[in-house]
């Protein structure tokens, strides 16, 4: 079955659904993808193979959980929130703010028909239930209550006159964005149309993640259009009904997770993440004592030749896209950190059941990927590992991430996010194509990010051209230069190991590509250092940087009284902690050169002395 698993992961990872339907096998490719030819080819061959896991997979989920069905309202009158919201809604109590808000906006180019859109939006908030519920308390419980559509209504903003790319509208567009929800009575969705001139509007549509998520957002605009064609076109809504809203998946939720299958998944989490440590990777800033969202966005491209050659490579080790991208991440973070223990984020959509696919909501759920990176081991053997522990994440994915913090931590760091600093993310969510309805033309605008919940999230989009890889971060921590040198390494790293995997250990691949100068100071050249007798000379070294980054690694080179002229790599060194307040020297060797570092606490930093090499 292991093969038929290899696949549906790579398919699900390139935002491909396989599904059964009866005896019969349904493949679900988005409309602005374009399915590779290798996994469609794994698929019909192994279509049997992949039939027989399914049905076993359903019968196993079929003992464990019960169907999702519409709830008895008359039986059951307070509708629980589900885990996910419980969480969002104790944050929401607590800190209030906007950063949970969740917005898309919309370019309308045409001739608008401006009731058809009005129209369209409400019928939305009415066939949603979960954009129409109000979350109330009553003695300590919070619950759902759901409230009529009648009374939301499109909001109208006149900016004729901005350009499109003015200082005006964007800070128009970020006072309409940022506006807090009032979760006790608010709609959970709230649209602006912004007027730029006769034939250019802008619309703005938010809604708070405690009602959805970014799966959720195509389904939104795929709805609304539908519904203005079909106002347009004079015909009664075409959309199919919903078999289920979110609280029947919230009252689900609650009967079925809970007790001994409860417990069961949580043990494994407590298991798998016990002891687990904070990343410490160099920072521009010290850190502030309490975490805070604020946060900015940069980005990096890479080519379709290195995206697919990436494909090739995991379908050819069994993994998928994610894992691949996953295992050089923590690469990266090791070599940035220093350290082996290495725990990274994700989220997953968590839509597993097809009735959850066309509902909106908030679905989403986060998982913690923990493994072990030793710079001995090759990177084929480190991605069978990051492999074996997504596959077991991906088993216990049911579980709302709130309940893994309460389960593994005792006690939380106010200046750090709990369990994980850092995310991953591949996102499989289509993006919004430019639709064509009733004489608009319609197109997504990308938007600024200015909120980071996370030291740093690694956002990796699949499109036409290849990788897109967007990286929010955290501005109380980074500048963007740091982040924007990050992104190269990472992207040089990714191209080193496309060119050759085997026979080389995963610390090789940053070691021979990814350096940056370094201007070393305080540094002495001293001849026949005591205590050493390789019969060379020796740079004796005194710098701070050795405590930020951990690692150095000297060239080879001519001494011309001055400075070294490198000629190849020879030596590298490593910082030792300071234990009871004493200096632990640290050294690095090879042939030729050797060289002393002066660890963290007490450098010296009295003049300029050559530049060398630090990889990061």
């Amino acid at each position: 079955m292991k093969k038929a698993i290899d696949i549906l992961y790579a398919a699900k990872q390139d935002g491909v659904d396989i599904v059964l339907n009866g005896d019969d096998l349904h493949v679900k490719v988005p409309k602005d993808r374009v399915i590779d030819r290798d996994l469609i080819g794994d698929i019909r061959n192994s279509k049997q193979l992949i039939i027989d896991f399914l049905k076993r997979d359903v019968s196993s989920s079929n003992k464990s959980y019960s169907p999702i069905k519409p709830f008895d309202r008359q039986e059951i009158s307070i509708i629980p929130l589900s885990h996910s919201q419980e969480r969002l809604w104790f944050i929401h109590q607590l800190e209030g703010g906007e950063e949970y808000n969740l917005s898309v906006q919309l370019r309308l180019r045409g001739i608008l028909d401006k009731p058809a859109l009005a129209y369209a939006l409400q019928a939305i908030v009415h066939r949603h239930e979960v954009l129409r519920t109000a979350l109330l308390e009553k003695n300590g419980a919070t619950f759902q209550q759901v409230i009529s559509a009648d009374s939301w209504s499109l909001s109208y903003v006149d900016a004729t006159g901005f350009s499109n790319d003015s200082p005006r509208l964007k800070h128009l567009v970020d006072a309409i964005t940022s506006k807090a929800f009032d979760l006790s009575k608010d709609y959970m969705l709230r649209a602006t149309l912004v007027t730029l001139n006769d034939a250019e509007y802008l619309l703005s549509i938010t809604m708070h993640h405690i009602a959805s998520d970014a799966w959720s957002m195509p389904i939104i605009v795929d709805e609304v259009t539908s519904l203005y064609q079909s106002f347009i076109d004079g015909k009664p809504g075409q959309l199919a009904p919903l078999a289920l809203q979110y609280a029947d998946y919230a009252v689900w939720e609650r009967s079925n997770l809970k007790g001994d299958i409860l417990d069961n998944k949580l043990a494994y989490w407590k298991n798998k993440l016990k002891d687990v440590s904070p990343l410490q990777m160099p920072t521009d800033f010290i850190r502030p004592a309490a975490k805070s969202t604020r946060g900015s966005a940069t980005a990096i491209d890479m080519d379709k030749e290195l995206s697919g050659t990436l494909n090739q490579l995991a379908r050819q080790y069994g993994s998928s896209l994610y894992m691949v991208l996953l295992a050089a991440f923590k690469v990266l973070l090791h070599r940035y950190s220093g350290q082996q223990d290495i725990c990274v984020g994700a989220s997953i959509a968590n839509r597993s059941r097809q009735e959850l696919e066309r509902l909106v909501g908030f679905f989403v759920n986060t998982l913690a990927f923990r493994s072990e990176v030793n710079s001995d081991v090759s990177f084929l053997e480190l991605l069978q590992q990051v492999r074996a522990t997504a596959m077991e994440a991906y088993e216990h994915q049911e579980v709302p991430f709130d309940k893994v913090v309460e389960t593994v931590l005792k006690e939380r760091d106010p200046s750090r996010s709990p369990i994980f600093q850092v995310m991953l993310v591949l996102k499989n969510t289509p993006d919004t194509p430019e639709i064509k309805a009733g004489g608009l033309t319609i197109t997504e605008v990308q938007q600024d990010s200015t909120h980071s919940k996370f030291d740093f999230t690694f956002f990796v989009t699949e499109n036409s051209d290849g990788l897109r890889i967007t990286v929010e971060y955290s501005t109380d921590l980074y500048k963007e230069e740091t982040i924007s040198r990050m992104l190269v390494h990472y992207k040089e790293l990714l191209s080193s190991i496309v060119k050759k995997v085997s026979g080389k250990s995963a610390h090789e691949y940053l070691r021979t590509r990814l350096y940056q100068p370094l201007d070393i100071k305080g540094a002495t050249w001293v001849e026949n250092w005591e205590g050493v007798n390789i019969g060379a000379s020796h740079l004796r070294i005194h710098t701070e940087d050795i405590a930020k980054f951990g690692q150095l690694y000297l060239q080879k080179g001519k001494w011309n009284g001055q400075q070294i002229i490198p000629e190849k790599w020879v030596a590298e060194a490593s910082s030792k902690h300071i234990e009871n307040g004493k200096n632990d020297s640290s050294w690095g060797y090879g042939y030729g050169y050797q060289f002393w570092l002066n660890p963290p606490g007490g450098f010296r930093a009295d003049g300029a002395f050559g530049q060398f090499s630090m990889v990061l």
